[in-house]
């Protein structure tokens, strides 16, 4: 873990969903990724699918997306990549190399997007989940040596999403230790239901005033209240909408439109959580699904200037971002 922070022991963050987004953009572009090695291209992804059976229009639509800001399709992306089987005897070895590597990936994609998610977790599965999903990305970025893997500016924005969701759990604990915590309030999801609200009720008057937002937003305020106790009223863009899971990842389509506090089944309460705890069991986690990521994370642990921000010893946000970083999708 890395420890800075700025002012009054700000973090910096990131919104979830935009990291969703990228991910999915991230598998679009014809350069692929590197994993372990292999290179995952959009047509090798593409392959795959048919080979588990995926209908040709639902392959279409998750590789030539209408709107690349759709979350709900670039949920049902890594969502397809995480539940492939694993690599069987059957096939040939490259599509066994290849099988492993969509493999690793999916585990990154499960452990970054189920706990939020999956109503059913605690607070305490939550960081575990995410301990993992940084633990992973970075060993992989270190065997990738570096942006082979992702881009350099994405790995950092995740880094920044899971570390501030710590940070944010440690200061309830201090600041009100019965409290509870829900990590889907982080990021911008309440101020763009707030603005949703806002624009709504002041309909082509586009250029309000400050009096005239100032009496809005108290209204907005109240309407967003009625909306969180009876989150059936609200109709959000579909492009916005991710379903809720279960533990065991079925889909929950009674509240699917709605990832509130309310429909959130787990302990959420910060007194139960032991956050060194929950960082620990995720990289344990991580040696389990990946036996071959042991001695990388094991070479990451004896060396006190690596942590997720400086995985070659210096600090990342510190080195200029090459041209290369920009993420660039087409349509396939």
């Amino acid at each position: 873990m890395d420890f800075h922070v700025g002012d009054d022991d700000l973090t910096c963050d990131k919104d979830w969903k935009h990291i969703f987004k990228r991910f999915c953009n991230l598998l679009l572009r014809p350069r692929g990724v590197v994993v372990n090695g292999f290179r995952i291209t959009p047509d090798i992804i593409r392959m795959h699918f048919k080979s588990n059976r995926f209908s040709g229009d639902h392959i279409h639509s998750l590789f030539n997306p209408e709107d690349q800001q759709d979350v709900k399709l670039a949920f049902e992306m890594l969502k397809d990549i995480w539940t492939l089987p694993d690599a069987s005897d059957g096939n040939g070895p490259g599509f066994k190399a290849a099988q492993d590597a969509l493999s690793s990936l999916g585990k990154i994609l499960y452990h970054l997007v189920f706990p939020f998610l999956c109503v059913d977790l605690s607070l305490s599965e939550q960081l575990e989940h995410l301990s993992a999903a940084a633990h992973l990305t970075l060993a992989l970025f270190k065997l990738a040596t570096g942006k082979t893997f992702i881009p350099t500016n994405l790995y950092l924005d995740v880094m920044h999403m899971i570390k501030n969701v710590f940070f944010c759990v440690a200061k309830a604990k201090v600041d009100d230790p019965d409290s509870l915590f829900w990590i889907i309030l982080l990021g911008t999801d309440r101020l763009k239901e707030l603005f949703r609200i806002l624009r709504t009720m002041v309909g082509s008057d586009s250029n309000l005033d400050m009096l005239s937002l100032v009496l809005c937003l108290s209204g907005c305020a109240e309407v967003s209240n009625i909306l969180a106790k009876y989150p059936h009223w609200d109709r959000a863009p579909r492009r916005l909408k991710l379903p809720t899971l279960s533990r065991d990842s079925t889909l929950l389509p009674d509240r699917s439109d709605h990832i509130k506090p309310a429909a959130w089944r787990g302990d959420v309460c910060v007194k139960n959580v032991s956050l060194q705890t929950s960082w620990r069991r995720g990289a344990r986690l991580v040696e389990e699904e990946c036996p071959f990521l042991v001695p990388i994370l094991k070479e990451l642990e004896k060396d006190l200037n690596i942590n997720i921000f400086s995985p070659f010893d210096s600090l990342l946000v510190n080195i200029p971002l090459g041209d290369d970083d920009k993420m660039r999708v087409k349509k396939i």
